[in-house]
């Protein structure tokens, strides 16, 4: 199972030439490597409510087949403590 969940991975970012952040994050959690949680969603209310149950800051960042180097594109937002922080 875990080699073919890496497989579909792969073979969906093929066309692409890389792989977007969460599936790179979701191949290193299927290779038993710890990451830190995250959320992948367009919705403020839900980025609202994973930063109230965090302990800590968190990064905001855009994810798109566009956009390889985020930091070209200002797509890095850091220290994000509290709603009005976005």
């Amino acid at each position: 199972m875990l080699e073919k969940d890496c497989k579909k991975i792969i073979e969906k970012s093929r066309s692409l030439g890389w792989v977007l952040e969460p599936d790179a994050k979701a191949l290193m959690k299927l290779q038993g490597l710890d990451i830190p949680d995250f959320i992948l969603t367009n919705s403020f209310e839900d980025a609202d409510q994973f930063l109230k149950n965090c302990n800590g800051p968190v990064v905001a960042k855009a994810v798109s087949k566009k956009i390889l180097h985020k930091t070209e594109h200002h797509a890095v937002v850091t220290g994000i403590f509290s709603k009005a922080d976005h």
